[in-house]
């Protein structure tokens, strides 16, 4: 690999950016080195299988929910807490993905797949056994703690099963299994839930899985990972994890975003803005920011502490890392939100089946996808900066996003909001394939950490982002409808009412709704923020 760097894991600003040329498969260097060359043919495509079947199953949990949650509440009893079925896995998905890619570095990437992969499937069957609605969101919570550990795993396990002359079909690979992961997974709930038997949303993940989990165990080998230089003297031991493991870096982490998020989560749902609970949330978590931030700066500069820092230092210096890390946490909230909101619209607004509102949603779902080829052709194919594709991307999201904002609020469905979704999805698409296909390119040394941190950053944002839009619609419906035709916004009470009162809360909610995407265009508008930062004068691309 032809990469002008010093010591540090980014490349530093005034030297050239890498570039990876055809001659850096690095077999003949692997052979040198003693280490194992990059699998190919058959096992390849195994292994490769077993690796995007755990990535799709663990990303499809976020949106697989969207389209069942009127069901599982109604069956739970438990309207009021539906939304932290969400925003608990949510939550414990964001929090875990830094410690899960730094424990790589201890116990490597293998073992790290194996782990996540069983605590995933063994809450998956929790959340199915689940009798309460109390029950259900713990184990969904464990469950979104197995999930990260395989999303960021198998993310970082693309890039690394194939030569770096090959990035940009690895890239393209991961970025496709996601969207196509978030796509079904709305149509998958529908589907299940239409037919009464809401638990299979949880329990098809067991099959599954074990078929996911023994593919790995079988084909993968042990230090696939250890045939890219970059992350040979990396690689701990287990022992080392236990003395090494930065402990309280992941606990305040884990602290502020559970914090921060369950601020906007709880915000005019049970307590007013202006409450002292809520005050209490935002104020603790910016305390914990702040010691997280001043004690990863501390293990960084104190070498003879022993840690391994959570959040290395050096890589942060990089100013287009640091944009690309911003743009995840800003890219994060649209299509989390899109995902969710929009069957819940559907199945709301114009009174369509759980089914029906999964398969709807398709026009943003193939929109996001077709963005991301788009994205990967011209990245891979034209070499095309990634902060050109970045801010294309950004401007697609503002304008989808304020389109949306203007569906009329009416039963029948406006035809041309499909093409309103599909631009949106085209820019979410291209946002997000830059912006992962970006930091590999810009990191040399501890790759695995430095995405960890851009999917932390995204799902943080996601789960922030979830958390606003559904304050912006809960508040909007209180202002306009009275107590008890808000709560009548279940579609299976709905019917209940007079014909004229099931209209006027169709056109709330719809509103409702049509300002949530207000918030979409205004994170699309904040990206342009993460483009300047990512902006050089020798611009970072992908060149073989």
């Amino acid at each position: 690999m032809d990469v002008n760097h010093k010591t540090h894991g980014s490349v530093p600003e005034s030297h050239t950016l890498p570039s990876l040329s055809a001659s850096s498969a690095e077999e003949p260097d692997n052979e040198a080195f003693g280490q194992p060359k990059y699998m190919h043919g058959p096992r390849l495509w195994f292994a490769g299988g077993g690796i995007a079947l755990s990535l799709f199953l663990a990303t499809a949990e976020i949106t697989i929910i969207s389209t069942s949650l009127v069901t599982i509440s109604r069956h739970l009893d438990g309207s009021d807490q539906s939304t932290w079925i969400i925003t608990s896995y949510l939550l414990a998905f964001a929090g875990f993905l830094t410690l899960w890619a730094k424990c790589s570095h201890f116990i490597g990437l293998k073992l790290v797949m194996l782990i996540s992969l069983a605590i995933f499937v063994a809450f998956s069957g929790g959340c199915a056994a689940a009798q309460t609605m109390s029950q259900l969101i713990v184990c969904r919570a464990f469950q979104g703690i197995g999930g990260s550990g395989v999303f960021t795993s198998c993310l970082f396990g693309f890039i690394c099963l194939l030569p770096p002359a090959k990035y940009d079909i690895a890239s393209a690979a991961g970025s496709g299994v996601l969207t196509l992961a978030l796509i079904l997974g709305t149509v998958i709930g529908g589907g299940i839930s239409s037919s009464g038997a809401w638990r299979w949303v949880f329990l098809f993940n067991v099959p599954a899985g074990v078929v996911a989990w023994v593919i790995i165990w079988i084909l993968v080998p042990k230090d696939f990972e250890r045939a890219r230089k970059a992350e040979r003297s990396h690689v701990h031991g287990p022992w080392s994890f236990l003395t090494k493991a930065d402990t309280v870096g992941c606990l305040l982490l884990l602290a502020f975003s559970i914090l921060f998020v369950a601020a906007f989560e709880e915000a005019n749902i049970r307590y007013a803005w202006s409450s002292a609970a809520i005050i209490s949330m935002l104020t603790i978590s910016g305390v914990l920011l702040a010691a997280f931030i001043a004690w990863e700066w501390s293990v960084a500069n104190r070498k003879y502490w022993g840690f391994e820092p959570i959040l290395p230092w050096g890589i942060l210096r990089n100013r287009v890392l640091l944009g690309a890390i911003l743009g995840c946490f800003l890219t994060g909230p649209a299509i989390t939100i899109l995902f969710i909101e929009l069957p819940q619209r559907f199945q709301t607004v114009n009174h369509s089946t759980a089914i029906g509102a999964g398969v709807k949603v398709l026009a943003f779902g193939l929109g996001s996808p077709v963005g991301a080829a788009v994205c990967s052709l011209l990245a891979g194919r034209l070499h095309t900066p990634f902060v050109y594709l970045a801010a294309a991307g950004s401007v697609l999201q503002i304008v989808g996003a304020f389109l949306l904002s203007s569906i009329p609020p009416t039963l029948d469905i406006w035809p041309g909001q499909y093409g309103y979704m599909v631009i949106t999805g085209m820019g979410t698409g291209i946002s997000i394939a830059a912006l992962y296909m970006c930091v590999p390119v810009v990191v040399t040394m501890d790759q695995g950490t430095a995405m960890g941190l851009t999917l932390q950053a995204r799902m943080i944002g996601a789960s922030l982002g979830v958390a606003i839009v559904n304050s912006i619609l809960i508040d909007y419906v209180k202002g306009h409808l009275p107590a008890t035709e808000a709560a009548a916004a279940d579609p299976n009470l709905l019917a209940g009412f007079p014909t004229a009162t099931q209209e006027e809360v169709r056109k709330v909610y719809a509103m409702g709704y049509n300002r949530q995407m207000y918030a979409i265009g205004a994170f699309g508008a904040a990206q342009l923020i993460a483009v300047a930062l990512m902006w050089k004068r020798k611009q970072v691309r992908f060149v073989k």
